[in-house]
C-alpha cells in the first residue's frame, strides 16, 4: 500500500476538509452535471421543487416508454439520493415504484427531479464538530394513505448528525 495523501475524490464524491479538520464537506456537483450533460439538459431551467403539486402516477398495465431508458434515469438519481442528495428520496421512491410499466408522465415526473437538480447541483451536505448536539436526531413523518394505487401511507425519515444527515 502507499499513503496518497488527503483523499479528495471518492466514488464520484468531492470531499473537502477544512484546515482545522473540524468540517467535512461532500459534494456531486461534478456528477450531476455530468448526467445533465449525458442527457441533453445541462442548461435547464432549474425547477423550484421536485415534483408537480397533485401528480398521480397511478399503476399501468403495459408500460408506454423504454424501460431500460426508465430504469438508467432512476438509477442515476438514487446514486445521488444515497450519498449526497438524501432531499430526492421521497420522489425518486415514488417514480421507482414504476421500473417494469412506466409512462409518459413518469417521463415527465422523472425529468423534473433532474431540473430541480440542474438548480442545486452545487449543494452539499457539510458535517462540522461543533455543530449540533454529539448525539444524533431523527426526525420522521407519514402522509397517511397518500398513495393512490393501494391507499397505503408512506413515511420517511431523516437521521443527522453534526449538522448533516447520515440516513
Amino acid at each position: 500500500m502507499k499513503d496518497l495523501g488527503d483523499a479528495n475524490w471518492i466514488l464520484q464524491m468531492e470531499l473537502t476538509q477544512s484546515d482545522n479538520q473540524k468540517k467535512i464537506t461532500l459534494s456531486q456537483s461534478q456528477y450531476i452535471e455530468d448526467i445533465l450533460e449525458h442527457h441533453g439538459i445541462a442548461n435547464c431551467h432549474p425547477a423550484k421543487t421536485l415534483m408537480e403539486s397533485g401528480l398521480s402516477l397511478s399503476i399501468l398495465a403495459e408500460p408506454e416508454v423504454d424501460i431500460m431508458m426508465y430504469q438508467q434515469l432512476i438509477g442515476l438519481l438514487m446514486y445521488a439520493m444515497v450519498y449526497t442528495h438524501p432531499d430526492i428520496s421521497y420522489v425518486v421512491g415514488i417514480v421507482a415504484r414504476h421500473v417494469s410499466a412506466s409512462g409518459h408522465v413518469y417521463i415527465k415526473a422523472v425529468k423534473c427531479i433532474y431540473h430541480y437538480l440542474c438548480g442545486i447541483s452545487d449543494y452539499k451536505l457539510v458535517y462540522q464538530a461543533t455543530k449540533g448536539p454529539d448525539k444524533p436526531i431523527v426526525y420522521s413523518n407519514s402522509d397517511w394513505a397518500g398513495d393512490c394505487n393501494d391507499w397505503k401511507f408512506i413515511t420517511g425519515f431523516v437521521t443527522c448528525l453534526s449538522g448533516g444527515a447520515i440516513t
